[in-house]
This record gives structure tokens, C-alpha cells and sequence, in this order.
């Protein structure tokens, strides 16, 4: 699986990606793809995904849905979410469930994070949505002010070290990236560019890093 690390700061929220995806041929054989799983929303709300293939084709189907309905602020953009997403995730289970499939390939994590308040009051909300097999649908976790998807003890305990209300977003874009830099080297479940994203009051800033630094 590829990986989202997300981390909520008193400054803002950052969230790292790579772009590796994998399909499988009839024979089982893997075959990969480069793929951008982040989706920017309104004035300063991202939403991301890792997991089962099915979940990009849903944030597609939810940006556009947002821009159509004009959808703009973080707060209704995730309302509109914890509706439209439980009820596409449990039609597409119940079109898997009807054919033989691997569950441990359909695992799908969802991030939605933005920025809301006037300047010198804001907040940074974020949730994530997780479905771990077919027949499980689709809930909030619980979190602390960060998330690694998958697990990833290493960074969980780097992350961990630093105060939110004293650290910058440099310095966790930084950590993040040389740490994707470093699993990108060791797996092939993850490949560059990696996606880095911030949600600050001037809105969200995306920067990409296309190779190995």
C-alpha cells in the first residue's frame, strides 16, 4: 500500500503522499502506476486517498461534485462528504462482493483536511475515513494531531517528538519527505514524486518532488 503521513500543527496542517499504484494483471503479476491521490476542494480543503483502486475514482467523482454544487468552505465540504462517501464505498462493496477478490486489496483510507476561522482564530480540521475489507463500512477513526496510513512506527515516533505549537511546517515537510525519500528506497510499494501539501490561513500550497533528493 502507498502512504499518507498527515500532521496537524498550531500553524497548519501538512500532508505527504507518494504516487505509486498497483494493478494486477489475470495472472496476478503487479503492475505500476503513477498516480496523484491528492484532490484540493474549495478555498483550503484537500482530500486524499490511499488503498483500494476504487478510491480515486470516487474523489474524482466528489471534487467534481463540489465544484458543480459550488461547495466552498471546509465545514460543508466534509458535511457533504460523511454522506456521499459511506454510500458510494458500500455500492462498490456490494458489487465486489459478488466476485471473487483479495481483502487485503481493498482496504481504503480517505483524508479530508482543511482550514477554518479568520486569521489569529483558525483551525485546522481533519478526519479520516477507513473501510478495512469489503464488508466493513465505511467509518471516522480516531486520531491524535497525527496519522501515518499504513502504521508506520518510525515516523509515528519522530512525529511524536514534536510540539505542535512550537514546531513549523518547514521542519515537518522536511521529516516527512526525507522519510518517503528513505521507504521509497527500501519498498516497492512506494515511488516518487512525492505530494506535499500545506493548509495554512493563506490556504493550501501543493509542491511536488519529483525525484529521489
Amino acid at each position: 500500500m502507498s502512504q499518507i503521513i498527515l500532521y496537524q500543527a498550531s500553524a497548519g496542517i501538512l500532508l505527504a503522499t507518494d504516487s505509486r499504484a498497483v494493478q494486477f494483471t489475470p495472472g496476478g503479476e503487479p503492475v505500476y502506476l503513477e498516480v496523484n491521490k491528492l484532490f484540493p476542494l474549495g478555498r483550503g480543503t484537500l482530500l486524499a486517498t490511499v488503498g483500494a483502486g476504487y478510491g480515486l475514482a470516487l474523489c474524482r467523482d466528489f471534487e467534481q461534485r463540489m465544484r458543480q454544487m459550488r461547495v466552498l468552505e471546509t465545514e460543508d465540504i466534509m458535511e457533504q462528504a460523511m454522506v456521499f462517501f459511506p454510500a458510494a464505498v458500500e455500492r462498490f462493496q456490494q458489487e465486489l462482493a459478488s466476485s471473487p477478490h483479495d481483502r487485503e486489496l481493498q482496504r481504503l483510507y480517505l483524508v479530508l483536511a482543511g482550514h477554518q476561522g479568520a486569521p489569529g482564530r483558525s483551525r485546522f480540521p481533519f478526519v479520516v475515513l477507513a473501510s478495512e475489507h469489503d464488508a466493513d463500512p465505511l467509518h471516522p477513526l480516531q486520531t491524535g494531531h497525527f496519522v501515518c496510513i499504513p502504521r508506520q512506527l518510525k515516523i509515528e515516533y519522530r512525529l511524536n517528538q514534536l510540539a505542535p505549537d512550537q514546531v513549523s511546517l518547514d521542519e515537518v515537510q522536511e521529516l516527512c519527505a526525507g522519510y518517503l525519500t528513505q521507504m521509497a528506497r527500501n519498498t516497492e510499494d512506494l515511488a516518487p514524486p512525492f505530494h506535499l501539501a500545506r493548509i495554512t490561513e493563506r490556504g493550501l500550497e501543493l509542491r511536488t518532488i519529483s525525484e529521489f533528493s
